[in-house]
């Protein structure tokens, strides 16, 4: 009965990735390629901040086939970019510092 009850949640949870996209990346200074840790990206309304080492990940529903993505860090100008799902899920977001 557990054995029968553990496959129907492993069944649910496949189910429920099937119904989101994972957007991820990585978030670097232009000029350097260094990571910026201190940076928060959002994307359709949902936010993360990225790890020590620039990367992050935001799961999104797969209603909207695109995702409207925003990076802001300090003493970076902010970008905002328009990304195709459908087409890759993956994206290297680069900042400029501030003058």
């Amino acid at each position: 009965v557990l054995i029968l009850i553990f496959a129907m949640i492993l069944e649910k949870m496949n189910l429920m990735k099937e119904n989101f996209y994972v957007l991820n990346g990585r978030i670097v200074c232009a000029n350097t390629g260094k990571a910026i840790n201190t940076a928060f990206i959002s994307a359709n309304r949902k936010a993360v901040q990225a790890d020590e080492n620039g990367y992050f990940e935001i799961q999104l529903p797969k209603e909207n086939s695109s995702a409207e993505i925003f990076a802001v860090a300090d003493n970076y100008r902010p970008i905002e970019l328009k990304k195709d799902l459908t087409l890759s899920t993956s994206v290297t977001l680069r900042l400029r510092a501030v003058d």
